[in-house]
C-alpha cells in the first residue's frame, strides 16, 4: 500500500515578512525614551527607596542653607565693587550643595550595606544615581534661587536674572565636567581631584585677578549665560544616559 504524501503549501514572502514583524514587535521590548525610563523607575521603586537616606540628606542641606545665610547676613555693608564680587561667589559655590548631596548619599548607601543589595536589583546602583542626581540638580537650582533671593534682598545692587544665571551656569558645567571625567577616568580618586580642582581652579582665578574675575561674569550678556546653562544641560542629560547603560565600572562610585 503506498504511503500517502502530504504537501505543504509554502507562505509567500509578504507572509513570512508580516509573520517575523509579529515576533519581533512581541519579543523586543519598546526603547523608553529617558523621561519615560525615569519615570518608570520612580514607580516602580518610590522615592522612599531612592532616598533611604534623606535623614542625613535634609540635615547636610539644613546646614549648607545655614552657613550660607550666616556667611551673607553677618557681611557688613560694601561697595558697588565689592559687592559685584558676590558674582564670582556665587559662581564657585553654587555647585557645592549638589555635590555634597551626592556623595553623601553614595557614602550612606555604603555604610549601610545596601551597596551589593543595589547593584543586583533590577535598577543598579548607576541607574538609581542617575535618578538622584537629577533630583539633587533640581533640589540645587531651587537651593541656589533662595540663597541669591536673600543676598538680593542684602545687597541691592546685585541683579538676580544675573546672579541666578551664573549660578545655574556653575552647577551644569561643573555637573557635567565631574560625570565627564568619572566615567572617562574611572578610577576613586577622579572625583575628588574634579572637587578639588575646580576649588583651585577658581581660586588662582580670584588670586591672580579677582576684578578681571568679576569684570568678565559682569560683562557677557545673559543670553550667553542661557545658551551655556542650556548646552550644559543637553551634554549633563546625555552623560546620564550613558550612566544608566553601565551595568558595572570599577572604581567610578
Amino acid at each position: 500500500m503506498d504511503k500517502e504524501k502530504f504537501y505543504i503549501d509554502m507562505p509567500d514572502q509578504i507572509t513570512i515578512q508580516n509573520q517575523i514583524n509579529i515576533i519581533l514587535d512581541k519579543g523586543l521590548k519598546e526603547k523608553q525614551s529617558f523621561y519615560k525610563y525615569i519615570k518608570n523607575m520612580y514607580k516602580q521603586i518610590g522615592l522612599n527607596n531612592l532616598f533611604h537616606d534623606a535623614i542625613e540628606i535634609i540635615f547636610v542641606g539644613l546646614v549648607a542653607f545655614g552657613i550660607f545665610i550666616s556667611i551673607i547676613l553677618q557681611g557688613q555693608e560694601m561697595s558697588c565693587m565689592k559687592v559685584n564680587k558676590i558674582y564670582v561667589f556665587i559662581m564657585i559655590i553654587s555647585p557645592i550643595l549638589y555635590l555634597g548631596l551626592s556623595l553623601i548619599s553614595f557614602i550612606s548607601t555604603k555604610e549601610r550595606g545596601t551597596y551589593e543589595i543595589e547593584m543586583t536589583c533590577k535598577y543598579n546602583l548607576y541607574q538609581l544615581a542617575v535618578f538622584r542626581m537629577l533630583i539633587f540638580s533640581i533640589v540645587s537650582i531651587f537651593f541656589n534661587v533662595v540663597v541669591i533671593g536673600i543676598i538680593v534682598i542684602k545687597y541691592k545692587e546685585i541683579n538676580f536674572i544675573r546672579a541666578f544665571m551664573i549660578s545655574s551656569t556653575s552647577l551644569f558645567l561643573f555637573s557635567y565636567l565631574f560625570l565627564y571625567l568619572v566615567l572617562k577616568i574611572p578610577s576613586r580618586v577622579t572625583k575628588y581631584l574634579v572637587i578639588i580642582g575646580w576649588i583651585i581652579i577658581n581660586s588662582i582665578l580670584c588670586f591672580v585677578n579677582i576684578d578681571l574675575y568679576m569684570n568678565i561674569l559682569m560683562s557677557l550678556p545673559i543670553v550667553v549665560y542661557a545658551a551655556v546653562t542650556f548646552t550644559c544641560v543637553y551634554f549633563y542629560i546625555k552623560k546620564l544616559k550613558e550612566l544608566i547603560k553601565f551595568t558595572s565600572i570599577k572604581g567610578v562610585m
